[in-house]
């Protein structure tokens, strides 16, 4: 195993791990170092065979973070993720690791931490992912009684305003920026700490991303939504929906065109990311055939009476 904190030694390192053992939408090399603050620095835990964690560790040293799932086979993914969790306790001697995983992986975890040093704590939040099955969705036509919500907005939407689909890139970045102040404006603080990754995202023109598209309405730049295809997989990933809320209906036309120029690049799936109850009734709009949840919580150190 090998802990690695600088940026030159391990890029090319955590690239390949991506590039073989990625399976999850945020397996993606950029994304996680745009997720990089004054007070989170990535580290990459590199094990044998291109195995590996994409992780933070606190400031402090205290507190570190998996970022996604653990980059290995599926049979090795536990054995590689305790081996994690034996350097970050044991060897770098931290008080908690935050970590996001799926249902079946919490489940498994719950179970064989009853007999370690390790317990997992009460869950902070869980989302649900929902996913689009692009062989089928038919959005593009809007044909039907299950369409008609939508179909009506986007008439509406047409009929009133002036609107182009142009590639983010084909805009100066300080404009795409002002559609993300504007869009955490809106929005409130609990989404502040998206600034920085994405105008990380902007500086970088998109660096790791298949596709980055903004709305023009009436002369007005108003939307951001670009993502990545999940490693090793036909499924799209979209990391990043912003829009400034200028126009009614903004939000469903920016998320149809989105889904529309997923299903025009050939991909079999669409993830359109993690949601609470909130953001999931607005994506249930655009007809996914399923979801999926994954749940963020801590792992710490059992107390002296093991508890």
């Amino acid at each position: 195993m090998e802990v690695l904190t600088d940026k030159k030694e391990f890029e090319e390192k955590a690239i390949k791990a991506v590039e073989i053992h990625g399976h999850d939408a945020e397996h993606n090399y950029h994304h996680y170092m745009n997720q990089t603050t004054s007070a989170k620095m990535p580290i990459f835990v590199g094990f044998d065979n291109s195995k590996g964690v994409l992780a933070q560790k606190s400031k402090t040293g205290k507190l570190w973070y998996m970022i996604s799932e653990v980059l290995a086979p599926k049979e090795e993914k536990f054995e590689t993720f305790m081996k994690f969790v034996d350097h970050v306790f044991n060897k770098d001697e931290a008080n908690r690791l935050q970590i996001e995983v799926d249902k079946k992986f919490r489940k498994e975890l719950k179970e064989k931490l009853e007999n370690t040093d390790f317990r997992s704590g009460q869950l902070n939040f869980r989302l649900e992912w929902p996913m689009y099955d692009m062989k089928t969705w038919d959005g593009d036509k809007l044909e039907g009684k299950k369409w008609k919500k939508i179909r009506n907005i986007k008439n509406r939407f047409l009929e009133e305003h002036k609107v182009e689909l142009i590639d983010s890139l084909d805009l100066p970045k300080e404009e795409l920026k002002k559609i993300i102040t504007d869009w955490i404006d809106k929005r409130g603080a609990e989404d502040f700490a998206y600034k920085e990754c994405y105008f990380r995202m902007v500086d970088s023109d998109f660096a790791g991303c298949d596709m980055a598209k903004t709305l023009i309405v009436d002369g007005i730049p108003c939307s951001i939504t670009a993502g990545w295809r999940v490693p090793n997989t036909n499924t799209y990933y979209s990391g990043i929906g912003v829009l400034n809320y200028k126009f009614e209906g903004l939000g469903e036309i920016t998320n149809l065109y989105d889904l529309i120029e997923i299903k025009k690049m050939g991909f079999d799936k669409a993830n359109f990311g993690g949601s609470d109850d909130d953001l999931l009734e607005f994506k249930n709009k655009f007809k996914p055939v399923s979801t999926y949840n994954t749940y963020t919580f801590s792992i710490m150190r059992k107390n002296k009476d093991g508890i």
